[in-house]
C-alpha cells in the first residue's frame, strides 16, 4: 500500500502528466502527498546587478508558487485531501531525494 508520494514539480509538460498520473494513485490509496518544487541557486560567475539579481529570484519565486498552486489544484480536484508542497533551494535531483523515507517518487 502507497501511504506518502513525492511530487516534484518544473512546470513543463511532462510534469503536469505526472502530477495527473500522483493525484490519480493518491486519491485511489488515500496517500499524503508532498509536492516540491527546487530552485536552482543562480550562478553568481556572470556577476549580475544586485537589482536584477533581485528581480530574476523574485520571478523564479512567483513561478515556483504558481506551478506549486496548479498541482494543489489538481490534487483538490481528485479530491486528494492530505498534501503538503515546499519550494526548496538547491540542487534539484538531491533536495527532491533527500525528503521522507518511504515516500514513493511519481
Amino acid at each position: 500500500m502507497i501511504e506518502k508520494i513525492l511530487v516534484p514539480i518544473d512546470g513543463s509538460d511532462h510534469c503536469r502528466k505526472v502530477i495527473e498520473l500522483a493525484s490519480d494513485v493518491a486519491s485511489k490509496y488515500k496517500a499524503k502527498v508532498h509536492i516540491v518544487h527546487v530552485v536552482s541557486p543562480l550562478d553568481r560567475a556572470h556577476e549580475l546587478d544586485d537589482n536584477l539579481l533581485k528581480e530574476v529570484e523574485e520571478n523564479y519565486q512567483k513561478f515556483a508558487q504558481k506551478i506549486i498552486a496548479e498541482a494543489e489544484m489538481e490534487f483538490k480536484k481528485k479530491g486528494v485531501e492530505s498534501y503538503r508542497s515546499a519550494i526548496l533551494r538547491g540542487d534539484p535531483p538531491k533536495r527532491s531525494c533527500s525528503l521522507p523515507r518511504k515516500t514513493a517518487l511519481i
